[in-house]
């Protein structure tokens, strides 16, 4: 078999195979025995076929199956041998053969482009010192105080920091009203817009209220997004939150620490755990940056097309 390899540009290789005809001969003949064992024809039994007959009738798709298993055999220990891991392809192209004479055909294929790495010993990255402070530590015990809080019937009015079960409707410019029944908005948690957890406020059980409210562009529902929405709310009931006291205790129920001091260290060492995997990445992207910059490479048609995909 003979090989010749090609770089066609764009990180497109060819590859053009020559298979000798003793080799393509031998192919054929296992090709036509796989067919004679189940081939059928007027006036014979299976398997009974005067052989000149036989490969008359079905030289067509002996010579087929004889190709198809060369050329894949081919591609394969080409691939293999050379430890190519093609993007796209292999492409099969330009097939000549004719009996008695060798085989002929090409491949084609997209392959990562192949560059060497710049020196970068002199290349300078800028870090960061993990520093965790005391309102990140707060921050985080307040977290695991919501966590571990206790929900309980209120009366009178909502409140910052309440929470309201709310049956709500919203009323799109196009479209028909979106329903919510049961509805938790913890007001001031910012987790829906602002303007519509502030028109809870004041409210109490059984209340009901009609408001308009200019929905934000990111808003998750599309029906909403960018929409000046009139909603329409009725308050089944108000919660409030009951945060436990920060102490030794609720460090020992949060987890095993004997200590509200050594929950308080777990949580420092955690956080600058977290930093510091951030940093790691930020210097592997400073790096990935600057070497980008000094390596020159067409990029694979097929990657640019993929990435696009994924962006819309």
């Amino acid at each position: 078999m003979e090989i010749e390899k090609k770089n066609l540009g764009g990180s497109i290789i060819e590859f053009k195979i020559t298979i000798e005809w003793d080799v393509v001969k031998g192919s054929l003949k296992d090709a036509y025995d796989g067919i004679q064992r189940y081939a059928k024809t007027s006036g014979f039994r299976k398997g009974k076929i005067p052989r000149p007959i036989f490969e008359a009738r079905f030289s067509k798709e002996a010579e087929d199956r004889a190709i198809n298993h060369l050329i894949t055999k081919a591609t394969k220990e080409i691939l293999d041998n050379q430890k190519i891991e093609p993007l796209t392809g292999p492409f099969l192209a330009e097939v000549n053969f004719k009996k008695e004479n060798p085989l002929s055909f090409k491949i084609r294929m997209e392959v990562m482009p192949s560059f060497e790495i710049p020196n970068y010993n002199d290349i300078k990255l800028s870090y960061k010192k993990i520093k965790i402070d005391e309102r990140e530590i707060e921050k985080h015990l307040e977290m695991l105080r919501k966590e571990k809080g206790e929900l309980r019937e209120k009366d009178g009015k909502i409140k910052k920091g309440d929470i309201a079960v709310v049956d709500l409707i919203s009323y799109p410019p196009s479209g028909k009203p979106i329903e919510h029944s049961g509805l938790y908005i913890e007001v001031g948690a910012s987790v829906f817009p602002k303007k519509l957890e502030n028109e809870l406020l004041n409210l109490c059980k059984g209340d009901e209220k009609e408001f308009g409210v200019e929905m934000p562009e990111d808003t998750n529902d599309e029906r909403l997004a960018g929409k000046n929405v009139k909603f329409k709310v009725n308050v089944l009931g108000v919660k409030e939150r009951i945060l436990p006291k920060l102490d030794d205790d609720f460090a020992k129920k949060v987890g095993d620490f004997k200590n509200l001091k050594e929950l308080k260290a777990r949580i420092k060492d955690n956080l600058t755990k977290i930093e510091e995997e951030r940093e790691k990445e930020s210097l592997k992207e400073q790096m990935i940056s600057e070497l980008l910059q000094r390596i020159q490479f067409d990029a694979p048609e097929s990657l640019i097309i993929g990435k696009y995909k994924e962006m819309f």
